[in-house]
């Protein structure tokens, strides 16, 4: 379904694109992070491509990472790879249409990455690329995570011909076969309303919703064989949960709520049934996050700027990072592709990036 309204959107635009967002105001460097402007290779045949498309998520390897996502060609969204250089101050996209076929990712000790699409697949840590076993039911994808030995995808899945409902498939022989877990609902709220994102601490997962307008949450204590789900309550308008980190024995969610014109930081920290909400500076949604070296929070926001007629819009980006002393808030500057995704090298650097550029943080 995904993939559909991905190619209805690109077709609709070939039709009749908007003007060109205005004059980029950055990238700029701040709290530490330097930034490369153009430093990660567009992905798209033209200058445009849908909101949700592109650079999904990065995964530390090696000494640099490996980029997840699509690149938009024509009327398709294909496959997309992006790798480092040496210093890692740049992404290039790798053969389109290849790589490793995934929505999601995880990286293994060994090197190597496990993804997640319509199958579980494997890179080697030289980029050898194997797909491995099928993901039962007519399936959409959202997030992997790795719990103990287990690979651990979530989504919705249309299992018997009749209903959808939120499902976990658990791998635990390195993604050759799979089982198939049905997540449970919280009373009257409907299927389709899976889960869209999952982190892992040991045997314990959570995986996170969005709210419509009700948030559910569902928890594993035994490496996603089974499941309870509960519900944390949101603001009325609609919450989105981009991720989850697991941060001194508990979780912390971030995300957004908007009300479709203006976004609002959504973060929140704690465990079913007794959660907590974490004050941010400044406005904008929280759409990545990562720990650093010493296990200190990297946020960044982003911020759509109002609309301007006939023109695309453009978004401001914000990087919040939290030490002994609490938050501070640095700007990144403002462009039509901000900030989407963040992560922590293996070096302890910290990387964040979107369509066009890329911000670096040396270790500390």
């Amino acid at each position: 379904m995904r993939r559909l309204v991905l190619a209805l959107v690109l077709v609709a635009a070939a039709c009749g694109q908007p003007e060109a967002a205005p004059a980029d105001d950055g990238p700029k460097s701040a709290l530490g992070f330097t930034a490369h402007a153009g430093a990660v290779e567009f992905p798209s045949d033209t200058d445009w491509i849908p909101t949700t498309g592109g650079l999904n998520a990065l995964v530390p390897v090696g000494g640099c990472v490996l980029g997840i996502g699509d690149y938009a060609t024509g009327n398709r969204m294909l496959n997309a790879n992006w790798t480092g250089g040496a210093d890692c101050t740049t992404l290039r996209i790798g053969p389109i249409g290849g790589g490793l076929p995934a929505v999601a990712a995880v990286p293994d000790p060994d090197g190597s990455v496990f993804g997640v699409r319509a199958k579980f697949s494997h890179r080697d840590a030289g980029g050898t690329v194997t797909e491995l076993g099928e993901l039962r039911g007519r399936r959409d994808v959202r997030a992997l995570a790795r719990s103990g030995g287990n690979l651990v995808a979530v989504g919705t899945a249309f299992l018997d011909g009749q209903t959808t409902r939120p499902v976990a498939w658990v791998s635990d022989d390195g993604g050759k076969t799979e089982r198939t877990v049905v997540m449970p609902l919280a009373a009257g709220v409907t299927g389709a309303n899976g889960p869209s994102t999952v982190a892992a601490a040991g045997p314990e997962l959570l995986a996170a919703g969005f709210s419509n307008p009700r948030l559910q949450l569902w928890a594993s204590h035994d490496g996603g064989g089974s499941w309870t789900v509960s519900e944390l309550a949101t603001p009325s308008d609609e919450t989105l949960v981009y991720g989850i980190l697991p941060v001194g024995g508990q979780w912390l969610l971030y995300g957004e709520t908007s009300n479709g014109y203006a976004q609002k930081p959504f973060v929140v920290t704690g465990k079913p049934g007794k959660w907590s909400t974490v004050d941010t500076p400044g406005p904008g949604g929280v759409v990545a996050g990562t720990l650093d070296g010493h296990g200190n929070l990297v946020l960044a926001t982003r911020t759509l700027e109002p609309n301007r007629g006939n023109q695309r819009p453009r978004s401001c980006s914000a990087v919040l990072a939290r030490d002994g002393q609490g938050w501070q808030r640095g700007e990144l500057g403002c462009a039509e592709w901000p900030v989407r995704v963040a992560t922590t090298l293996a070096d302890g650097r910290v990387m964040l990036a979107g369509n066009r550029d890329l911000w670096l943080r040396p270790a500390r």
